[in-house]
């Protein structure tokens, strides 16, 4: 059985990039969940939680991809990452960012900054 190694990973292309996507929306949905009240709309942790194990999936999916060798369906799942990281620029249309916390701008636009730079290379690369 073939088993998926860094190897695998390190040649794909943008891997370091969409792990990084990953771990940041990860950390982003963490905040979301664990600092609610930071937010100003009422907070569903079921939503919080599903979005969370939705991308999972899709970086499972990823991952699956890569070391199947299928570079064409990978880059698909790729940009569905990082379309969905930079939707985290979606809490300053009802926030402004002074009225969030630090860890909070700085979780949102991590994330979100993630994405765009993904979505740069796949673009131009």
């Amino acid at each position: 059985k073939k088993q998926v190694t860094m190897k695998h990973l390190s040649a794909s292309p943008l891997a370091l990039p969409t792990i990084a996507c990953y771990l940041l929306m990860s950390l982003h949905h963490l905040d979301n969940y664990l600092f609610a009240s930071d937010y100003m709309v009422p907070q569903n942790y079921v939503i919080i939680i599903y979005g969370w194990a939705v991308m999972t999936f899709f970086f499972a999916t990823y991952v699956w991809c890569v070391s199947k060798s299928k570079n064409h369906w990978a880059r698909r799942v790729q940009w569905f990452i990082a379309t969905y990281n930079i939707i985290g620029f979606g809490h300053y249309f009802y926030q402004t960012p002074d009225t969030l916390s630090l860890r909070s701008n700085i979780s949102v636009l991590l994330e979100a900054c993630s994405g765009v730079f993904l979505l740069a290379n796949l673009l131009f690369a």
